[in-house]
């Protein structure tokens, strides 16, 4: 049955507009079409029966004739081995009796004839080598030739023009040998077998250079195409890019040294082009790590990151020595800009950081754990004459913090980024003190918009704060950074100078607190002295204001270490360079000090000058007081006050009739520390009854009945009165001169005396006779 196109054609086109009974329908008809083409199979197979008997008969004739010519080509091929080792192939035999044969055997034919045969034979087995593609035999015939061959003996006895015909078409031949060995070679799918077999071809053949470069080519097309590969690992999974990165690559390159040592042996001249090659690849793995690194962000870890790759390239770099390939170097010498720049942006992270919990310090001082903050695990920080606690502040304790995570991470690489690293740590260490520099003075830091606002040491205990804290970090830095570089010896000049710069920013700052102590205290009150006479005596000769101020002031910052707020020591070191800085201060502003008056009567200058006597003597004694006292203080004193001699003596006044007595000067210097330290006592006890009376200023208006007017309140105002009046009388005792008896004034006018006491007081005793004037107004109130 068979069926038309047409038919199939309209079956397709109305296939769908069919109903479920035509569905049916052909579905049958589709049952009965491929009956109908097995049946045609069939009847086609049964009718060709006879064509394909004969077809396969003829086939296994067709196997007999190869099976024939295969017999045949295995006698070719032995005829083949038996001219091989015929002697018109072989060097002359060593036994003289046959090589006398042998020559006579020669002489009786033509050289010319004998030659040509012997190179037909030669030229036609070589063809056959290279058509059947059996390159080592060819090779055989190639090296047998370059070597001690017999028909070299013919070259004497035969034209030139024949002996020049055969080497010119043994060079052809050697082309194509060279050809098909290039080529195999060259293929992209060749084996690494049948690579190191195609180059030892071409380098038996005298072709080094070529086999060199094919070697090369081979490998570095094989890194191209790995490291394409591994972009999209670049993109997936960032961790283990540089793992498998370096892997590769150096793996590579250390398969090719092997290839080239077989090729070449172990001493070979070519051993600089490898070196060349195996640099010109990690320069490129280079880009490659460099990319990478760049990508890496400098927040949440990057720091690790960048370390943990460098660490994985170098690793695998240095596998590569034991087959006498020291790449570290070229690979170091290529990421280091890199790393700098790295680094550079990670330490820049980290200084914002330092800036947002610098700001939110308060300068107070406090004992934090510190052991085992080196890299060794001490267990203290260095020494048994340190604690493992040190007094930080909140902001100095962060940095510490900041700087050990910096240093696990980057301890590993300091042998080969030392001077970088050292270098950033160094700029880190400086920034933290440029910001604690910044709360020590009140100028505004407006460099960098947007960056937090230092705020400011106001108190003279804060600002010993910042300095002790400063201190306490220069010796943990100096003892992190000489624990890390230990056994960096060509870092050891370099270190030693950044340590130093380290102690002079520390030692610049401190300076600059004691000269701005100094002179807060001591130039606004510079010209007391002169006008001294303005003033009566006080009962028993006293310092200056300006040194009993200096006295209170040093008397607060030895109750720091009194409340363990700082080392005493370190307190000790202090205290006396700021003695020594009011000596320095006092030495270059001598003119305020020594300038003589001509209306100034003698007494007035036997006056000024046990005065200025007493001041110095006051500062040795006070130094000696605290048991921060030096033999330079002594020089000082009586170099200054050798200096206020000559100044009156060159005005006239006779120092032999008006003698200082130094004695009487040392037991009133001494005699003063008293009367202050027991004057500090009865400040310290007025301002805690001050302080209750503020309390009390701030009960509730609820609890005061103004109705009671009784006996017994106007008594406790009196009293009250009473005290108030003698608070001021004693603050009054801090002036050089003593002023009258007090009489009854009105309120304006003590008023005014408690403004000019105010000036002449320092910021805490501003702040006293604030509350006496507060509390003086309130008793007023209620008495009016």
């Amino acid at each position: 049955m068979e069926t038309s196109p047409a038919a199939k054609f309209r079956f397709r086109d109305h296939g769908d507009d069919m109903e479920n009974g035509e569905s049916v329908i052909g579905d049958t008809k589709l049952i009965e079409l491929k009956q109908a083409s097995e049946v045609d199979f069939q009847d086609n197979l049964i009718s060709n029966y006879s064509s394909f008997i004969r077809v396969l008969r003829e086939t296994e004739g067709v196997n007999n004739e190869v099976m024939q010519f295969k017999y045949h080509l295995m006698a070719q091929k032995q005829l083949v081995r038996n001219l091989m080792d015929n002697d018109c192939l072989k060097t002359v035999s060593d036994d003289p009796v046959d090589t006398a044969l042998d020559e006579s055997m020669i002489d009786d034919y033509n050289p010319t004839t004998s030659f040509k045969t012997c190179a037909n034979e030669v030229l036609e087995t070589l063809d056959n080598l290279l058509f059947e593609h059996r390159l080592e035999e060819a090779l055989r015939i190639f090296e047998i030739e370059d070597g001690d061959s017999p028909k070299v003996k013919f070259q004497d006895d035969i034209p030139p023009d024949v002996w020049m015909c055969y080497k010119s078409d043994m060079a052809e031949r050697r082309a194509v040998l060279t050809d098909k060995l290039t080529l195999m070679a060259d293929n992209t799918r060749v084996s690494a077998a049948e690579l190191q077999k195609s180059l030892a071809g071409l380098s038996r053949l005298g072709f080094d250079h070529l086999a060199t470069r094919l070697l090369f080519k081979y490998y570095h097309n094989r890194i191209a195409s790995g490291v394409n590969n591994m972009q999209s690992s670049l993109r997936s999974l960032p961790g283990i890019y540089v793992h498998d990165l370096a892997k590769f690559v150096f793996s590579m390159v250390s398969q090719a040294a092997k290839s080239f040592v077989l090729l070449y042996g172990e001493a070979s001249p070519y051993d600089s082009e490898l070196m060349k090659w195996a640099s010109e690849e990690t320069e490129a793995f280079a880009n490659c790590f460099i990319k990478h690194v760049r990508s890496i962000s400098s927040i949440n870890g990057g720091l690790s990151t960048v370390v943990d790759s460098v660490h994985l390239a170098l690793s695998y770099c240095s596998l590569l020595s034991s087959q006498k390939l020291d790449l570290q170097p070229y690979l170091i010498e290529h990421i280091i800009p890199c790393m700098k720049s790295t680094l550079k942006a990670h330490f820049d992270h980290f200084k914002k950081v330092i800036s947002i919990f610098t700001s939110s310090d308060v300068w107070v001082m406090g004992r934090y754990l510190v052991s085992g903050i080196l890299i060794d695990g001490s267990s203290s920080l260095v020494s048994e004459q340190h604690p493992e606690y040190c007094l930080l502040t909140n902001s100095g304790r962060k940095f510490v913090s900041l700087l050990q995570t910096v240093i696990e991470d980057l301890s590993s690489l300091v042998s080969v980024f030392g001077s970088s690293i050292l270098e950033e740590l160094v700029d880190l260490f400086t920034e933290y003190s440029s910001l604690l520099e910044s709360a020590l003075t009140y100028e505004t830091n407006d460099a960098v918009e947007g960056a937090p606002k230092i705020k400011k040491a106001e108190s003279l205990s804060q600002k010993v704060s910042v300095i002790a804290n400063l201190s306490t970090l220069k010796y943990i830095f100096s003892n992190l950074i000489i624990n890390i570089f230990k056994d960096i010896n060509q870092l050891e000049t370099v270190i030693d100078g950044h340590m130093t710069s380290v102690s002079d920013i520390c030692s610049r700052l401190r300076a600059q607190l004691c000269k701005q102590f100094i002179h807060s205290i001591m130039s606004n009150e510079a010209s007391c002295i002169k006008d001294h006479g303005d003033f009566d005596l006080l009962q028993g000769v006293t310092p200056s204001l300006p040194y009993q101020i200096l006295f209170m002031e040093v008397r607060k910052v030895e109750e720091l270490a009194e409340d363990n707020i700082v080392e005493f020591d370190w307190l000790v070191s202090l205290l006396t360079e700021l003695i020594e800085t009011t000596f320095e201060w006092i030495s270059k502003n001598g003119e305020n000090w020594v300038t003589h008056n001509k209306i100034d009567t003698t007494d007035q200058e036997s006056d000024r000058m046990t005065q200025f006597a007493l001041d110095m003597q006051f500062l040795v004694e006070m130094a000696r007081h605290g048991r921060y006292f030096t033999t330079n203080m002594i020089n000082w004193s009586t170099d200054l006050v050798s200096r206020m001699e000559a100044a009156l003596a060159s005005s006239g006044f006779d120092l032999n009739r008006y003698v200082v007595d130094y004695e009487k000067v040392a037991n009133f210097a001494m005699e003063a520390i008293k009367k202050l330290e027991a004057l500090e006592e009865k400040t310290q006890q007025l301002n805690e009854e001050f302080d209750q009376l503020d309390d009390e200023d701030y009960q509730p208006q609820s609890t005061i009945n103004p109705i009671e007017d009784d006996d017994s309140s106007e008594v406790s105002l009196d009293i009250e009165e009473d005290e108030n009046r003698k608070v001021i009388e004693e603050k009054g005792s801090m002036e050089i001169k003593m002023k009258k008896p007090l009489t009854e004034k009105d309120d304006a006018e003590e008023e005014c005396r408690i403004k000019q006491e105010a000036d002449l007081t320092t910021s805490d005793e501003l702040l006293e006779l604030r509350k006496i004037k507060r509390v003086s107004k309130l008793i007023r109130d209620q008495l009016g």
